[in-house]
């Protein structure tokens, strides 16, 4: 049993190197209601998949 669990390695924390903040959020849609993890950097908004391997699959840039 040792020799298994020493074989797993720790996912990596991905996340934007400059992130303040990170929440687990609903994101409601016309498919459906899912899982998504809100990153809030200085000069973004980045929503992540927490299924699989934390993929950023929308970015919202701050204007000006």
């Amino acid at each position: 049993m040792d020799r298994l669990l020493s074989g797993l390695k720790p996912r990596p924390e991905l996340k934007p190197p400059d992130c303040i903040a990170r929440y687990v959020v609903v994101k409601h849609s016309w498919r459906g209601r899912y899982k998504r993890i809100l990153c809030i950097t200085p000069s973004a908004l980045h929503t992540q998949n927490p299924e699989g391997r934390l993929v950023v699959t929308n970015s919202y840039v701050f204007a000006g």
